[in-house]
């Protein structure tokens, strides 16, 4: 460290801020135009905020080219004003030129001249009579609507979509939300998708056109102003030189147009990387950042193998600050990618901004932490976010950013991840007693549970995995060794105390003879699947990376239920079955059958 200087005080909460405000601008229209000018923009802000071998990696945005199965949508973009009227009268629903994002990303254009027709009322999943028809679409859940629906719509006549959230629309009923997860394989869509042009409206004017539909006829005249076409999208990377060229890594996505989701993150991070650099210097190790299109871009990054294998470890910032409440979630490293940071980064935050809660969450390999999967480039990633609520992607004061919490916030999380830039061997003495402490607490609730003997043993050898796991990867981190002595002989006295006789039921029996074998990444477009031969579908990420060739199906189910708290029904693993089958025609997994039970 550089004398006298310390990283709270030299921290730029103006820097963030610029770089956030300004970035936003660029990304506010959700068009691949505006994204080509936002990368740019954040090249030459990397550069001002001190960082080196600075790279905007260009990919094929074409709805074909796929990194570890994550398919990239075609190139959009909003080309003019597109608007949503009730035809007839002086209501307008939707309009871009206020809020671009009332037009869904990925909606086909109309005539110039718009789409004048009825409107029905469906609800997600509901089939009706929608032939040469505006749907409303009301949603309760909070969730997009599912591509395969839409699709579905579009076959049946439909001429486009207007979707209202009424579960956001409680708390905010003049807002809308963005809808842009509405891909049929994966979040978007692919270039053999067939698209309708959807508009967003709010909950206010959702309630009014459902009143006005009860009384009688309501036509609706649409303009949807767009192009889809095959262009480009841009990963950005750079680098704080360390005395190392061991990586650790920050990742936050780029190209959503809300400031706190995920501007705020860029900002922040440029913001970081000034303070270490005028603070440290060169600090001990190389901190690497990445920016793209959330699981998209960090796939088409980590597809590279050289480029994952130089990163020990990784924070991802998306989401990090929202003016709903002063909350964070930290989410653990997940089970198949043991890290020590479990036990740095929240001790620090908590250490930095004690009046704020700190909410601890098991590592599930969500699509802001796949990369710890080891096929998806075996970087375990941490996640630290502030929940939004209801307020999740809606455009509304709580999902803004909050700069009088950042002021505190920020330079928390850089003093955090200087001290990973920084940790030493000596550090690493106190974490035996961290992991014995864990493995304790595990060992009592499982102990004590009313599992089967069986299932006791696999969760204690889990979590001696898991917890051993963590701390070699402390021990490589730091190019020291470990003391694991108390840790194994703890496991091995509270196996010894397990005993008894385990019975499976017919159902469990032959997932417990098939061990599923995985042979790619965990699927998510079904890039190896003939368009027409794919099926919709979501895959629980953990529970496909527990498919190691050395784990029965069954055991995978045990597994990531213990960690996800949660609770598989026989029925959950007989439908699992059936799509490991699917895929393994594909050539995704491969089934083993054991000779003994």
């Amino acid at each position: 460290m550089i004398p006298g200087k310390n990283i709270q005080t030299v921290f730029d909460l103006e820097l963030a801020r610029r770089c956030t405000e300004q970035l936003h601008f660029y990304e506010a229209s959700c068009s691949h135009s505006g994204f080509a000018a936002a990368a740019e923009y954040c090249r030459l802000a990397l550069n001002e905020a001190g960082f080196e071998k600075i790279e905007l990696l260009e990919h094929d945005a074409d709805g074909k080219t796929s990194f570890f199965d994550c398919t990239m949508p075609p190139a959009w973009d909003l080309t003019g004003r597109s608007f949503l009227t009730v035809a007839g009268e002086n209501i307008i629903l939707a309009d871009t030129d206020k809020i671009p994002f009332a037009a869904a990303p990925w909606s086909p254009p109309t005539p110039p001249d718009g789409i004048t027709v009825e409107l029905v009322a469906l609800k997600p999943g509901e089939v009706s009579d929608v032939r040469g028809k505006w749907v409303l679409l009301t949603i309760y859940d909070g969730r997009n609507p599912q591509g395969e629906f839409l699709e579905q719509l579009r076959q049946n006549g439909a001429v486009g979509v207007v979707a209202v959230d009424f579960l956001s629309g409680k708390d905010y009923p003049d807002s809308i939300r963005w809808f842009n997860g509405t891909g049929r394989f994966g979040w978007y869509p692919l270039a053999g998708d067939q698209r309708l042009p959807l508009f967003a409206i709010s909950a206010k004017q959702g309630t009014m056109l459902l009143k006005k539909l009860a009384s009688g006829k309501v036509t609706l005249h649409g303009v949807m102003d767009s192009r889809i076409y095959s262009g480009k999208i841009y990963t950005v990377t750079a680098v704080i030189p360390g005395k190392s060229e061991q990586e650790y890594a920050l990742f936050s996505h780029i190209y959503e147009p809300f400031a706190a989701d995920n501007a705020i993150g860029f900002g922040a991070i440029c913001a970081i990387g000034k303070a270490i650099r005028e603070v440290y210097g060169t600090p001990e190790r190389t901190l690497r950042v990445v920016f793209g299109m959330e699981l998209y871009g960090f796939a088409a990054y980590l597809a590279d193998p050289g480029r994952a294998e130089r990163i020990s470890g990784a924070l991802n910032m998306d989401a990090i600050n929202h003016k709903k409440q002063k909350l964070l979630t930290f989410v653990d490293s997940p089970l198949c990618a043991p890290w020590f940071g479990d036990w740095v980064i929240p001790e620090i935050l908590q250490q930095k901004l004690p009046d704020t809660t700190i909410i601890r969450q098991q590592g599930n390999l969500s699509d802001d932490t796949f990369a710890g999967d080891p096929l998806c480039g075996n970087v375990p990633v941490n996640w630290c976010k502030n929940p939004s609520g209801s307020a999740h992607h809606c455009g509304c004061e709580d999902f803004e950013a909050d700069w009088q919490w950042a002021a505190e916030e920020f330079p928390a999380f850089a003093s955090a991840i200087a001290a990973m830039l920084q940790f030493s061997a000596e550090e690493t003495e106190k974490f035996p007693a961290f992991a014995a402490a864990e493995f304790q607490e595990q060992s009592r609730l499982i102990c004590q549970s009313d599992k089967r003997p069986d299932e006791k043993l696999l969760l204690l050898k889990g979590a001696y995995n898991y917890l051993s796991g963590k701390l070699d990867s402390a021990a490589k981190y730091c190019h020291t060794t470990i003391d694991t002595t108390v840790l194994e002989k703890l496991f091995r006295e509270s196996c010894s105390t397990v005993s008894g006789k385990s019975d499976l039921s017919e159902t469990e029996a032959l997932p417990a003879q098939i061990i599923p074998q995985r042979n790619e990444a965990t699927p998510f477009s079904l890039a190896k699947i003939p368009y027409n031969e794919r099926k919709s579908f979501r895959l629980n990420r953990l529970l496909y990376s527990l498919f190691d060739g050395k784990n029965s199906l069954l055991e995978a189910f045990r597994l990531a239920d213990w960690q996800l708290n949660t609770s598989s029904s026989e029925t959950e693993i007989q439908n699992e079955l059936q799509r490991l089958k699917y895929l393994e025609k594909y050539g995704y997994v491969t089934l083993k059958h054991s000779k003994s039970i």
